[in-house]
């Protein structure tokens, strides 16, 4: 995705009748804030997003106090259903314009790493839209009357979908521009005029729910709370004939590797050990065991990439790794931007968390005199308050 081409439509309609009969629940406070404030928030210092179009009954004296140095977001009258605030807010974006989120006013958290993975799916060319979606845990009932249990509805091959949603702008006008029939969500128009579209799916968060009721408000609330945490992970691997080099996920064109149960990638290693430390959860031989069969020779990229799809990891983002290697060779500084691709890849956040820095301790130690490769990663973790309760 070019830069400053993505634009977001933020939709906030509808009575709220389930929240309150008397106050919308877009004005409730989440988190010190009113529920609409919080989505604006979470785009509105990403500076790949252009502009903000919120859709709805809001007054700009008021996002003039909260923002009172930006000049992103610009308001919409809403239209009598959803399907038409979205399509006003689509009418004003940009001509230039190439993606553009569409996003429920009323889901007061996007994870960053939601908008990452986001991103990521706009870079492939096939697609004409992204939706973070969540697995299905509990079983589906059909009702009568909300009450009587009819049947139990199979959820194979089913997923709950979320916003932000991102779409090209060019292919979802042209959908409304054919059919402005009351949908569930911009997914569902698309592929109602264009069946052959591919709409991807990347990970949703459950941080992400929408807000329909006081418990839901009230969960979210509790939530909301984040507390950063640092980790420190430090590894050394010393040099064996035979393997083959594999640093950060790259593997290394070198005429010796890295000792290792796995691959050796000392890098990674120690990347994992600095977030298993900012969660508290021991380093990578108690997390993952030692000497087992299912690690000898795996990747340790994966199992970053295992760590960050691990159960309850929706409650902890990644904020910024930052990386030294002590080695004496092969040289690293060629290699640090696609270590940090591997790595964003790896924990669906964007390339920029991560810095990655070299130095030869001018010899004083093993690294540093060609006998093996120390990495050291300090990891902060943005993680939700009552993970370990």
């Amino acid at each position: 995705m070019n830069r400053h081409k993505a634009s977001c439509v933020i939709v906030g309609g509808g009575s709220g009748s389930r929240f309150s009969t008397t106050q919308s629940k877009l004005h409730v406070s989440i988190a010190g804030k009113p529920v609409y404030i919080a989505s604006i928030q979470n785009f509105i210092h990403d500076d790949r997003i252009e502009e903000i179009i919120l859709v709805g009954s809001f007054c700009e004296n008021d996002l003039e106090k909260w923002f009172p140095s930006h000049r992103k977001v610009l308001v919409v009258e809403g239209g009598e259903t959803r399907t038409k605030s979205v399509w006003n807010g689509l009418q004003k974006c940009s001509p230039n314009t190439e993606w553009v989120f569409i996003h429920d006013a009323a889901r007061p958290f996007v994870p960053s790493s939601v908008l990452d993975a986001l991103f990521r799916a706009s870079q492939e060319e096939c697609i004409e839209g992204a939706v973070p979606t969540l697995p299905l845990y509990d079983s589906l009932k059909k009702t009568e009357g909300k009450k009587r249990i009819l049947e139990t509805v199979c959820k194979e091959n089913v997923l709950r979908a979320q916003t932000p949603q991102l779409f090209r702008k060019k292919t979802l006008m042209e959908a409304y521009q054919m059919n402005q029939t009351p949908c569930e969500d911009e997914t569902q128009l698309l592929l109602r005029c264009f069946p052959s579209a591919i709409i991807q799916s990347v990970p949703g968060s459950f941080f992400s729910e929408k807000i329909t009721d006081p418990p839901t408000r009230s969960l979210l609330e509790k939530l909301s709370v984040t507390s950063p945490r640092v980790g420190i992970g430090w590894d050394f691997h010393p040099f064996e004939k035979g393997r083959t080099l594999v640093l950060g996920g790259v593997t290394v064109p070198h005429h010796i590797g890295l000792e290792g149960d796995s691959d050796g990638d000392v890098i990674s290693h120690a990347v994992i050990d600095a977030i298993l430390g900012a969660l508290g959860m021991g380093d990578i031989g108690s997390y993952f065991g030692v000497k087992t069969p299912l690690l000898m020779g795996i990747q340790s990229m994966l199992l970053l990439h295992n760590l960050r799809s691990a159960q309850f990891s929706f409650l902890w983002d990644v904020g910024n790794i930052d990386i030294t290697v002590v080695c004496k060779t092969p040289p690293i500084h060629s290699l640090a931007s696609e270590m940090k691709r591997n790595f964003a890849r790896a924990l669906h956040v964007s390339e920029n968390r991560f810095n990655i820095k070299a130095t030869t301790d001018k010899g004083m130690d093993s690294a540093g005199q060609g006998k093996g490769i120390r990495a050291v990663a300090i990891a902060t973790i943005l993680q939700q308050e009552g993970f370990h309760e």
